[in-house]
């Protein structure tokens, strides 16, 4: 249940939207589903510094290695992921004391930004010596231009390992690591809303924890090319302490997965999913989201807008425990740009480049072709089949016609010349 300031914080809010909340509600969606396919490996920075613990909390003087890590590119705020390894105190808590591990520290920037410090409170009671693997998160104000890098390296403060009872005591951690984190800088700055703040209505948690805020970031990608997969990191915090925090609803413990979805319109685009691991939640309590890299594929240039979308929370996009629709009565929710130039790939922003290829030999070939004479026009070549077959006819060479009507002529003349000479007897006689 939202406690009183968060409830009255809340309806504040939404009751200056709610006119237009009954207009958007009737174009609001309450699930959505994510390919199987989803990529659960997050595109990320890291860098690794070794600390010195001294004695007092832990059993006794530790060496350990704090992984220190965020999205691949930065902007506005960031989230910064801090994994430190398992530990082992010199004593476990009193029984009864619900004791959990505290951390604080800090981060400094040598360019780029503004580190917040980390103040971290475990979400799971130590009753025994060991101290699980554990995952924490800070944020970092961008402030380096667009193209340029957020460098970040341990702060000279010490890292202080402790308990939440009264009058524990703690281990100061220290290091002379000189190495650095550096992470490019991408096009953020949203546009729309103030805040990174996005109200949820979630089901599948505890009753009066429907209501839920989340400080999300949206990292924008500097050199997007049409038809070339590039990635939007997304990452996320509880917006608030006093209520409207993601908790995990009664029965869910272990490990989770985070499935989000962006509105992503432009370039051929119009939404994006990702996926991300949760290391362990704790019934009850609230739950620390990982960085997720949302991969998209354009198929044109042009500029692309994004805004946050819905999420789910469970071991599987298809059967998760939690799901959590973006809230109506919310109106400014912030939007963020990337903009796609021309790629290399083809497609319909590219021409293609004809490849030249090696004119292939001509191989000559001659070939004697003997023709049958063609038969003047006129004369009958073959004898049809419904014909009479006498022979080969005109196929075998001169007709015996011919020599009959030539001597048929012959005759004639003959004859003629008879009569003629017959004549000219009878006139000299």
């Amino acid at each position: 249940m939202l406690t009183s300031k968060a409830w009255l914080r809340r309806f504040a809010r939404k009751s200056s939207a709610l006119g237009i909340a009954s207009v958007l509600g009737l174009f609001a969606g309450s699930t959505f589903a994510l390919p199987a396919q989803a990529s659960s490996a997050a595109l990320v920075k890291e860098a690794t510094f070794t600390y010195s613990c001294a004695a007092g909390l832990l059993q006794a003087q530790t060496t350990i290695e704090v992984k220190i890590s965020t999205p691949d590119t930065v902007s506005g705020t960031a989230t910064v992921t801090w994994s430190l390894p398992a530990l082992t105190l010199a004593q476990a808590p009193a029984a009864g004391s619900n004791a959990h591990l505290k951390v604080s520290g800090k981060l400094a920037a040598t360019q780029g930004g503004t580190p917040a410090d980390l103040a971290y409170t475990g979400t799971a009671a130590i009753t025994t010596t060991a101290v699980a693997a554990t995952t924490m998160t800070s944020t970092v104000t961008v402030s380096g231009t667009s193209g340029s890098n957020l460098i970040l390296k341990p702060h000279t403060d010490p890292l202080i390992l402790s308990l939440s009872t009264t009058g524990a005591p703690t281990s100061n951690c220290t290091t002379t690591d000189t190495d650095t984190l550096t992470v490019p800088i991408g096009t953020g700055g949203g546009t729309g809303g103030a805040e990174n703040e996005v109200w949820y209505k979630c089901t599948g948690v505890n009753t009066g924890d429907e209501d839920v805020e989340l400080n999300v970031t949206l990292t924008m990608p500097t050199s997007a090319k049409a038809n070339e997969e590039t990635s939007i990191g997304w990452s996320a915090t509880n917006a608030t302490t006093d209520g409207g925090q993601l908790k995990a609803p009664t029965g869910m413990t272990g490990a989770q997965k985070v499935f989000v979805e962006l509105s992503v319109v432009g370039a051929g685009l119009s939404t994006g999913t990702g996926e991300g691991s949760i290391t362990a939640v704790t019934a009850g309590s609230p739950i620390t989201l990982p960085s997720v890299s949302v991969k998209v594929k354009p198929t044109t240039t042009g500029t692309v807008t994004v805004k946050p979308g819905p999420l789910k929370i469970g071991t599987s996009a298809t059967a998760a425990t939690i799901n959590c629709a973006l809230d109506t009565a919310q109106t400014n929710l912030k939007s963020y740009t990337f903009t796609v130039a021309a790629g290399t790939g083809g497609g319909s922003t590219t021409t293609p480049t004809p490849t030249p290829t090696t004119p292939r030999p001509t191989t000559t070939k001659t070939v004697v072709v003997t023709e049958t004479p063609k038969t003047p026009i006129g004369k009958v070549t073959k004898t049809p089949k419904a014909g009479a077959e006498t022979g080969g006819g005109g196929e075998m060479g001169p007709d015996g016609r011919n020599f009959v009507m030539a001597g048929t002529a012959m005759i004639l003349a003959a004859g003629v010349g008879g009569l003629m000479m017959r004549r000219r007897r009878s006139v000299r006689g």
